[in-house]
């Protein structure tokens, strides 16, 4: 139990560390919901709809796959939002900087010249 509690995490870690790799998980996570709704709707029907818990488990794995499915979503995009956020200021300490020394030059080049 203990490895398994200690894979979950480092797993989790991986996936929320790695842009790529929470995409996958994303898109494997949105094909199996899909797949489990097809099946809970037409092949697995019959044989849910006979008992109650069955019923209720399948469709709350479901419900919790689709609620984990749009938390990952909105922590995908707050973090591309922060990621662009960062660039942004970056890209702006930048210009600052290369734009400092050209206007030193220009004030100097006009107390030179009447």
């Amino acid at each position: 139990m203990k490895n398994f509690i200690h894979f979950c995490t480092t797993s989790a870690r991986a996936i929320v560390g790695d842009m790529s790799l929470r995409r996958k998980a994303l898109a494997a996570m949105v094909v199996t919901a899909a797949a489990l709704l097809f099946l809970g709707v037409s092949l697995l029907a019959p044989v849910i709809d006979k008992n109650i818990l069955l019923f209720a488990i399948y469709w709350l794995v479901c419900t919790a796959l689709t609620l984990g499915i749009l938390l990952l979503a909105i922590l995908d995009l707050l973090l591309v939002i922060a990621a662009g956020r960062r660039a942004r200021r970056d890209l702006e300490e930048r210009l600052r900087e290369i734009q400092k020394p050209s206007t030193k030059a220009d004030s100097s080049n006009t107390s030179a010249h009447p």
